[in-house]
């Protein structure tokens, strides 16, 4: 009996030291946002796509932490979308898309050629109605770190946080959600904005008794910016930190219902249509020109030969002329010739 029992506390210690090790090693397999695995590698740039009737435009060069998140949402939504480099953005023209967005954890190069096209980008969200999404989560595997990309010169400081507090719930992109789903994702945040607009609308900050804004809405000209200092795409389900997918589909569900994208997309259609009428305007008047061509030379045609109408006429004249003096010089000859016939008639006097 002694024996079996003794038997039974082995075989629990082994189970208990078994399961200890298990979980020390997740615990110690966990990834963190800010540390890139040793046997990371990011891999080839993502390949542009271009889909019929796009709605959304996605700047990305690399997946973010190695997850396509953005594409898997976007397509998860049924939203289509083109997506370019950021080398592609200066001759891409933003104003046909409803929503624009920035892609988190990108290297340098893709935050340098951002901030050179900043202009470019605020003036389609300032004049366009356009709605700029700007995961702007930089510091992460990638190791990239932005300045001046979002428009009106909000900044950014840099620091990890893991808890976050929802100050303005009734937003729609935390729609569902609670400070609990942005808890302890190793790390949920990668710093807080500064410098903020005029009236912008702060939806989370870190802590409940912290003012440092995380995720800000605010409107600039026509249009708005969401921006968010957020792991978004880390969050993403099937990325390295399943937290869930809630989060990034509220964000971009509510970016293809934006009202200023759908006026902004509605004048679109309307310079469309109006550039097809000025297309087949342009073509009838190019057959015009054809034809006013082809009268211009018929016109020509005419003048030639009137030019030669009118020689002739004036050969004529001079011929005219001529017989007049022919007829002059007759009637002349025939009053001499009636004079000598009188005299001969005459009697002889002597």
């Amino acid at each position: 009996m002694k024996k079996h029992l003794m038997l039974c506390v082995s075989i629990v210690s082994l189970l208990f030291l078994g399961n200890l090790l298990f979980l020390l090693n997740i615990a110690s397999a966990q990834q963190s946002s800010t540390t890139k695995p040793a046997n990371f590698r990011s891999g080839a740039m993502v390949n542009e796509v271009f889909q019929a009737g796009a709605r959304a435009l996605l700047i990305e060069d690399y997946c973010p932490w190695g997850c396509c998140s953005n594409e898997a949402a976007l397509t998860a939504l049924g939203i289509p979308y083109d997506l370019i480099h950021s080398a592609s953005l200066a001759n891409t023209n933003l104003c046909k898309y409803r929503f624009i967005m920035y892609a988190s954890d990108q290297p340098q190069s893709y935050y340098n050629t951002i901030a050179a096209n900043i202009n470019k980008i605020s003036a389609y969200v300032h004049d366009c109605c356009g709605l700029l999404i700007a995961h702007s989560c930089d510091m992460g595997w990638a190791g990239g770190h932005w300045t001046s990309i979002l428009p009106g010169g909000v900044g950014h400081q840099n620091a990890y946080y893991n808890s976050i507090h929802i100050t303005n719930p009734s937003h729609c992109v935390v729609s569902g959600l609670d400070d609990n789903f942005f808890a302890n994702w190793n790390y949920s945040v990668h710093g807080y904005f500064t410098n903020l607009q005029p009236g912008t609308n702060v939806i989370m900050v870190v802590n409940a008794s912290s003012s440092m804004p995380t995720y800000i809405d605010y409107q600039y000209g026509q249009g708005r910016v969401w921006a968010s200092m957020h792991t978004v795409e880390w969050g993403y389900y099937g990325c390295n930190y399943p937290a869930g997918a809630q989060f990034l589909l509220n964000e971009l569900g509510c970016a293809d219902d934006y009202e200023c994208g759908g006026c902004c997309e509605k004048v679109l259609n309307i310079v469309t249509e109006l550039t097809s009428a000025v297309g087949a305007i342009e073509a009838k008047n190019d057959k015009v020109e054809v034809k006013l061509d082809g009268l211009g030379k018929a016109v020509k045609a005419i003048e030639a030969k009137n030019d030669k109408m009118e020689v002739k006429l004036d050969e004529l004249g001079k011929l005219n002329k001529r017989i007049d003096d022919l007829v002059r010089m007759l009637n002349n000859l025939q009053n001499s010739t009636n004079r000598l016939e009188a005299k001969m008639d005459r009697p002889n006097v002597k």
